[in-house]
């Protein structure tokens, strides 16, 4: 009796053991939001590590959290440190890739609660109308497609979690939430610029 238990358990933890190897190594993230803002102004948000206080999804999960900025916070090279509570972990942020006004990169690596290194993109895509003036037929920005994308490995624990937790859903709800704040904050800035396609 106590062997076919043994043999039972040693099955079933096999069979375990191989449905989570069998998960995907990688995963990707992406969720995309129209803003009605220029290209150039929703740049300057994602661009200036300083200026995500201001939308970033997981600011709210951690009020007290500590910031450490590098020598730049803007542009290629420039690097963020975190550390806060369990829902925030700790770690760092480097942009990595920048073409202005379209597409900003980051190396991304937590440290805690789980090591991990992941890599995320914005793709900043202006939204054309065409219109005719005295010119002839031209092309006027009325808003902006941002396109948020995180990919990275998947652990041997990430893939056991997975079985359990949508981690694309769970991450993907922190996106929806930090783009919905990155199109107020950009919004507003487009009208106080007075370069908003809101203002007639």
């Amino acid at each position: 009796m106590r062997l076919k238990i043994l043999v039972a358990v040693i099955a079933v933890v096999a069979f375990c053991g191989w449905l989570i190897a069998s998960r995907p190594d990688t995963f990707v993230v992406k969720r995309t939001q129209i803003m009605a803002a220029p290209p150039a102004v929703v740049f300057a948000q994602i661009n200036d590590l300083r200026a995500w206080s201001n939308w970033s999804c997981w600011d709210r999960n951690d009020r007290d959290m500590q910031r450490t900025y590098g020598d730049k916070s803007a542009g290629i090279g420039a690097t963020y440190a975190w550390s806060g509570n369990s829902r925030v972990g700790q770690g760092t942020m480097t942009i990595t890739d920048v073409r202005v006004p379209e597409f900003v990169g980051l190396d991304l690596v937590f440290i805690e609660p789980s090591d991990a290194t992941n890599r995320a993109t914005f793709d900043i895509v202006p939204i054309l109308r065409q219109q005719v003036d005295r010119i002839g037929l031209g092309e006027t920005v009325v808003g902006t497609t941002v396109t948020w994308t995180m990919t990275g490995s998947n652990s041997f624990m990430n893939k056991a979690v997975g079985l359990f937790v949508n981690v694309n859903l769970l991450l993907g709800n922190d996106f929806e939430t930090g783009l919905s704040k990155l199109k107020a904050v950009s919004e507003k800035a487009a009208l106080q610029a007075n370069v908003s396609p809101l203002r007639p």
